[in-house]
């Protein structure tokens, strides 16, 4: 129920005894285009259920996909309040076990491509960003991601940490920047 119905699928479906494969090769779902995308399970749940593929969509749409599925806010928990521009790719790993109570896990890796983000509306926006972010298990990953921010080139570490018993994101900048442009923010 937490995924959108997929639609124009092309797929090869294999099915041995108790064991289930779809290979997808494109598919439409919601606002993702999914590609090379594999689905196994067991109809005897023999075995965990295990989903990997790509897919790719436009970050000013599928972040609201996100924020309105309460059940996969917890995977990307701090991208909520984002405003962000521009074309991503997903390659996601998930696994479903056996057990009912036992939880799922996912990892995700964004690559992004010439992104725009704005995390304050009174400061410029980060421009051009290329990189991947990952998402292993609902935290994220150490990363790194090259942009634009204030007429020059920086890079971004992004990381997760802990801070007062709640999950923070840490981001160090380093890189270059027009001083012009910076003291117009002061004024």
């Amino acid at each position: 129920d937490m995924w959108p119905d997929a639609e124009g699928v092309d797929a090869r479906m294999q099915w041995n005894g108790p064991r289930m494969r779809i290979n997808v090769e494109s598919a439409s779902a919601g606002v993702f285009q999914v590609s090379n995308a594999t689905a196994q399970w067991s109809t005897d749940d023999s075995r965990a259920t295990r989903i990997s593929g790509h897919a790719t969509g436009r970050l000013e749409s599928v972040l609201p996909w996100l924020s309105a599925r309460q059940d996969l806010h917890e995977y990307v928990p701090h991208l909520r309040d984002v405003a962000v521009r521009g074309d991503a790719a997903f390659d996601f790993d998930v696994s479903v076990p056996i057990r009912e109570a036992s939880r799922p896990t996912v990892r995700i890796v964004t690559a992004l491509d010439a992104v725009r983000l704005r995390v304050v509306p009174s400061l410029p926006a980060i421009e051009g960003m290329r990189g991947t972010v990952a998402f292993d298990g609902g935290k994220l990953q150490r990363s790194t991601i090259s942009a634009k921010w204030l007429g020059g080139p920086v890079t971004l570490r992004i990381s997760e940490r802990k801070e007062r018993g709640a999950t923070a994101i840490a981001v160090q900048a380093q890189g270059l920047l027009n001083a012009r442009q910076f003291l117009a923010l002061s004024t």
